[in-house]
Parts: structure tokens; sequence; C-alpha cells
């Protein structure tokens, strides 16, 4: 037999629920579902996601900083969709999606002179034949090791997104705040602060690109 104390909290719990379920319906007497919107968790966080309406969408999944192949991989999807299929760019959204040993690509060259990742990674300036203390994906051209159009900032202007992971950054911050006894939290600061304009931070990788094919992106791995 129910205890007479808990009728009232049962009853108030079947009330709520109940006027949750009219809400929703949006029945006569009801709070209006504008009023009452609840924000879906993940909706900030995909918003990225919701900005890209192009008829073809594909994300790069990068994790390996040996070469620039992933940005390659991605001047050549947008220029063969245009040659042999004559679809604009406009209608082709390419995403990379940067962890591990890409992850200080998309850092500025701030970030590289201070943490001189170029002897780090063992990446040499084309222009010095140097460890490199700036960012060789960032801008291309002449004498670079990318074109203008085939690094970063040409991507960013034909539309493509670049995505940075949360745990690489901070297990990047991690290696470096112990190769150069830099405090943690001067390193995390200077890694946010350092990415390149555009950049967007998602709070997981293996997440962001299940949660990008959940919307219609194909996958490759670069």
């Amino acid at each position: 037999m129910t205890d007479p104390a808990v009728r009232p909290l049962a009853r108030r719990g079947f009330l709520l629920r109940l006027s949750s379920l009219a809400v929703a319906l949006g029945l006569p007497g009801t709070a209006s579902a504008s009023t009452r919107a609840v924000r879906v968790p993940g909706d900030e966080v995909d918003a990225w996601i919701q900005a890209l309406h192009g008829k073809h969408k594909q994300i790069f999944h990068a994790d390996n900083a040996r070469d620039a192949r992933a940005l390659a991989a991605m001047h050549a999807y947008l220029q063969g969709y245009a040659r042999a299929y004559a679809v604009p760019e406009r209608e082709v959204n390419a995403v990379l999606a940067a962890q591990g040993g890409t992850t200080m690509y998309l850092l500025g060259d701030g970030v590289w002179a201070k943490y001189a990742l170029g002897a780090m990674a063992k990446v040499n300036d084309p222009r010095t034949q140097q460890p490199s203390v700036r960012n060789t994906w960032r801008a291309g051209g002449d004498g670079e090791m990318l074109s203008a159009e085939m690094a970063i900032e040409g991507l960013q202007r034909r539309g493509t997104v670049f995505l940075v992971c949360e745990n690489s950054l901070h297990a990047f911050a991690t290696q470096l705040s112990s190769k150069t006894d830099i405090p943690i939290e001067t390193v995390q600061a200077d890694l946010r602060a350092g990415l390149l304009p555009g950049v967007i931070v998602v709070p997981a990788m293996v997440i962001a690109v299940g949660r990008a094919q959940e919307h219609g992106f194909t996958y490759i791995s670069t």
C-alpha cells in the first residue's frame, strides 16, 4: 500500500509530466512552444555543421603531420567537382578535422616561434632550410611547400572549414609544458589565443566526425 505522504509527490510529478506533454503538443491553455523552448544540448557545439548547406559534403580526418596530404586532398575534392561535374565550390563543403600530430598546423606563427615547433617536429622552412619558426601550411605561395590556393588561408577563402580537437590541444599543451617548463595554464592560453583565424574548437573529434556523418558528410582519412 502506498504511503499517504508519498501520494502528493507522485501526483505532482504526474501533473508536471502531463503539463510538459501538453506544451509539446501545443494543446489549448498551455504555454506556447516558443515561450517554453528547451535548448537541445549540442546545438551550439554543432553550429558549424548547421551552417554548411552544400549539396556535397566531406570531412577529411587528419591526425598525422608528416606532410600536407590533407590539404592536397581537400583541394582535389573542390577542384574535382568543379572540373568533372561542373559543381561550383559554393555547393561543395570540405571540412578538415585535425587532431594528434596535425594540431600544431592550426596554430599561428607566434606559437610556432615561441615554442620552436619546427625544431620539435623536425619541420624545415623552405625559405631558410632551417627548423621553421612559422606555420608553413598557413599561407603558401611562391617558393613555399604549398600553393596559395592549397594552403589553409586559400582553402578558407574557398569556403572550407577547419576543426581542431579540444582533447588534442590539451595533450599538446601538456607535451609543450613538459618540454619547456612553462606552466601548463600559460601554454593552454597561448594555444587558444594562437589558433589561426576561423579555426573551430570541438570538444572531441571522435564525436565531431560522427556527428558530421550523421548529418550527411562522407568521411575520408588522410
